[in-house]
């Protein structure tokens, strides 16, 4: 139930939340002080409220073969309080990408006692990279105290926490066999019980993308779980569709980024979720820029109300069906968000939606026309007339 997890299960600020603009896409680990800077000065002309610094800022990391373990800022290649003072002075909060339970092979943690694999077997990396053994709460707090000493002083709002990869090879040299899942979960939380600590204002998000975490364990600590680096927007649609049978919304991380299909459809179903940006922002075009500005307009006017805090309905499945559907009403019943893809076009198809949780007797506006809310929910309109294949339509109600 959408509902309880938001009541009973996450905690702290969820009220508000910026829309974030990250580097990732953009930019990956090739950077260095003037391109992050020239990307925050277009991502503040788009009004993006948040940015943040992906994985690359950091020890020898230019690429996934080095640097994890090593959590030293890289001063030769980012000035980070130089880029943070930049960024506030644009207005907008700074956020930066942590991967702490990972490590490479070339960095001074990595060591047979410090990671989850058995001395004498081959080691299994993946993504180059291999798992700290965090059910030794040494290891955990090594790494808690390089991370919060090397960002001391300066001011981040917002921490992207990732993990791209699962446990494999399970195997201890400081923990019997049998208890090292349990120990090492219980270390994960000592970390992020940490860094809570030591940042006590941030916004914290998970990553479920590699480690398949989309659970009520971790919405304890963050608001919100990135939901999956798969961004393209008809891929999307099953997998937010899928993710909200177990979780609300506003727990979704999701952007808008330079995957396959139109920013529009991008932007109506990352709309259902936190709603942010994740590409070449130098790549924008003029009317790129426009779109994406109305969608912060609408983001900042309803999302809150709507999206946030109404109630979800899922109308057609993915599934199921050749077309997608699902909405969401405000707690007060006067105001709807309906989303409707075209997976699949199919002459004669008669597409009725349906709409839920209304208000009867109501009258209701959609571009210009007025219907009962009792039409709304028995009747409405044969969508197949106008929307074509793998195109998406938002509809306010």
């Amino acid at each position: 139930n959408h509902k309880y997890v938001i009541n009973h299960i996450i905690k702290g600020e969820t009220k508000n939340k910026p829309i974030l603009f990250n580097s990732w896409e953009g930019t990956f680990m090739d950077f260095d002080t003037k391109k992050i800077t020239n990307y925050m000065d277009v991502a503040k002309s788009i009004e993006t409220e948040l940015f943040v610094l992906d994985d690359g800022w950091f020890s020898t990391r230019n690429d996934d073969l080095h640097g994890l373990g090593d959590w030293k800022i890289n001063q030769n290649k980012i000035e980070l309080k130089k880029v943070v003072d930049y960024c506030h002075n644009l207005g907008m909060k700074f956020g930066i990408w942590i991967e702490p339970e990972m490590v490479n092979i070339d960095t001074d943690i990595f060591k047979n006692e410090n990671i989850i694999s058995h001395p004498d077997l081959e080691k299994r990396y993946q993504r180059n990279q291999i798992v700290l053994d965090f059910s030794n709460y040494e290891i955990v707090d090594n790494v808690l105290e390089q991370i919060t000493s090397s960002l001391k002083g300066i001011e981040i709002n917002y921490i992207k926490y990732d993990m791209n990869r699962f446990l494999g090879d399970i195997y201890s040299l400081n923990t019997k066999q049998g208890e090292i899942f349990h120990k090492y979960v219980l270390g994960v939380y000592r970390f992020m019980d940490g860094m809570l600590k030591a940042f006590p204002k941030i916004l914290f998000e998970n990553c479920a993308s590699g480690g398949g975490r989309f659970d009520l364990g971790m919405l304890y600590f963050s608001p919100q779980i990135w939901t999956s680096d798969e961004t393209d927007p008809v891929r999307r649609l099953y997998i937010q569709y899928g993710t909200s049978f177990g979780y609300p919304l506003q727990s979704m991380g999701s952007h808008v980024s330079k995957a396959l299909g139109t920013y529009e459809s991008k932007a109506i179903i990352a709309f259902f979720g936190t709603y942010g940006y994740e590409m070449n922002p130098l790549s924008l075009s003029d009317a790129d820029k426009e779109l994406l500005i109305k969608y912060n307009d609408l983001y900042h006017k309803y999302h809150e109300d709507v999206i946030d805090n109404g109630t979800f309905y899922r109308l057609i499945s993915p599934f199921e069906f050749k077309y997608c559907s699902f909405m969401c009403v405000n707690k007060n019943k006067d105001t709807a968000f309906v989303m409707f893809h075209s997976l699949r076009k199919v002459t004669g198809m008669y597409r009725f939606l349906k709409l839920k949780g209304l208000i009867k007797n109501a009258v209701y506006e959609i571009d210009g026309e007025e219907y009962s809310g009792d039409y709304l929910m028995n009747v409405w309109i044969n969508l197949s007339y106008f929307i074509e294949q793998n195109n998406t339509k938002l509809f306010i109600v």
